[in-house]
């Protein structure tokens, strides 16, 4: 069967491509990426527009209208400034506990990480305020102290399937929270941070002394995966 050729006066276009040499070709057009939000968020009503620009807007609110202090400063000079500085102690406490640093000068050539207060107030079982301080480590500054960042997280399919496998089996579920999780897992790189304003202490020469980390903090890259290790290794070598 003889197949008819096709008449170049159609093909204006291949045609003068075949006689000048050149190829004409057109700009890559690649589908526009369709964002979609997870399927379990259908349940809950939320705005159209949730960005984090808004989550900040929340939160400045919230702190606002709950009169929780954003500085060092603020906090000891609020009126609940007794509270706060109490809440400021414990945390020291719970470093120094948990042995999470050491009081040391600066080595040469390191860069010590940055570090702030952070306040909140929850409520304890009898419904009255609690007052909490964290001083944590502005990660955000740290350059190459440290390595992997990626920590297993919880989800809320996995969450909600076991407590529907404990209605149905009349179970029991129990929910822990430990205090002060991080502060229990070791660090993994050598990392000095500054000390908390109002608890800086000076070596006997008047020089400036600086914490190196014994333990993870809230608020460095690997804290989260240093903590999800330990807990793994304790409970597979305790199961």
């Amino acid at each position: 069967m003889k197949v008819q050729d096709q008449d170049p006066v159609t093909r204006p276009e291949v045609n003068s491509q075949a006689q000048t040499g050149e190829t004409k070709h057109e700009p890559a057009r690649y589908p526009s990426r369709v964002r979609k939000k997870p399927g379990y968020l259908s349940e809950y009503v939320t705005d159209k527009v949730s960005d984090d620009h808004v989550m900040i807007n929340i939160d400045y609110c919230y702190r606002l209208m709950c009169n929780i202090p954003l500085t060092f400063r603020e906090a000891v000079t609020s009126t609940n400034s007794k509270e706060w500085v109490n809440a400021m102690d414990e945390e020291m406490q719970s470093l120094r506990e948990n042995d999470t640093f050491t009081l040391t000068n600066l080595s040469e050539g390191k860069k010590a990480v940055g570090g702030r207060w952070v306040y909140a107030i929850k409520n304890n079982e009898d419904g009255s305020d609690k007052y909490e301080a964290r001083y944590v480590a502005k990660g955000y500054s740290q350059k190459l102290d440290y390595e992997e960042t990626c920590s297993s997280t919880a989800n809320l399919t996995s969450i909600r399937v076991m407590m529907q496998k404990a209605a149905q089996e009349n179970l029991i579920l129990h929910q822990m929270d430990v205090k002060t999780a991080y502060l229990h897992a070791p660090i993994d790189c050598e990392i000095y941070m500054e000390q908390p304003e109002g608890y800086d202490v000076k070596s006997s020469a008047n020089e400036k002394l600086v914490y190196k980390l014994e333990k993870s903090l809230y608020g460095l890259k690997q804290s989260g995966r240093n903590w999800n290790i330990m807990l793994h290794e304790y409970l597979t070598e305790n199961d």
